[in-house]
C-alpha cells in the first residue's frame, strides 16, 4: 500500500467537540420560533448536548426556576411572550452564575441594544442567520469559559 508523501491542496480539517464528562452537556435554546427550535435541537444533538426548549422567556424561566439548570442558555431576544432582553434581567437577578453561560442569538435589525446587552452581561452574541460551525465555536468558548 502506498500513502501519498505530502498532503492534498484541498483538506478538510476536522474539528472535534471538546468532550467534557465532568458535565451534563445541557443546553436550553429559548426562541419563540418553533423552526430554528428544531434546526438547533437536530444540530446540537449531533455534536452530543442533550436539548431543551422554551417557547418565551417567561417558560425558560419556569424551567431554570424547577432546578434544571442547563450547562449552557441559548437564547433569542425577541419572542413573543416575555423578551429575551427581559429573560437575561431575570437571569441576572436570579442565577447570576447562568449569565456567563448564555448565548444571545438575534436577528434583530436594532443590533445597538443587542451589542449593548451582549457588552454588558458578557454574552457572547450571534447574529441571524448563522453557520452551525459558527455556532458550535461560541459554545466552544462558553464551554470552556464557565
Amino acid at each position: 500500500m502506498e500513502l501519498p508523501r505530502e498532503s492534498p491542496d484541498r483538506v478538510r480539517h476536522f474539528r472535534p467537540v471538546p468532550l467534557n464528562f465532568s458535565r451534563s452537556r445541557t443546553v436550553l435554546v429559548v426562541d419563540d420560533d418553533e423552526a430554528i427550535r428544531l434546526a438547533l435541537r437536530s444540530f446540537l444533538e449531533k455534536v452530543g448536548f442533550d436539548v431543551r426548549e422554551a417557547w418565551s422567556g417567561r417558560s425558560a424561566l419556569a424551567q431554570l426556576t424547577s432546578g434544571r439548570l442547563p450547562e449552557i442558555v441559548i437564547t433569542d431576544l425577541k419572542m413573543s411572550d416575555g423578551s429575551g432582553y427581559w429573560f437575561l434581567e431575570e437571569v441576572e437577578r436570579e442565577f447570576p452564575r447562568m449569565v456567563k453561560r448564555t448565548i444571545i442569538i438575534t436577528g434583530d435589525a436594532d443590533h445597538e441594544a443587542a451589542h449593548e446587552l451582549s457588552s454588558r452581561t458578557g454574552c457572547p452574541l450571534v447574529r441571524k442567520p448563522f453557520e452551525l460551525s459558527q455556532l458550535l465555536e461560541v459554545l466552544d468558548q462558553v464551554s470552556l469559559n464557565s
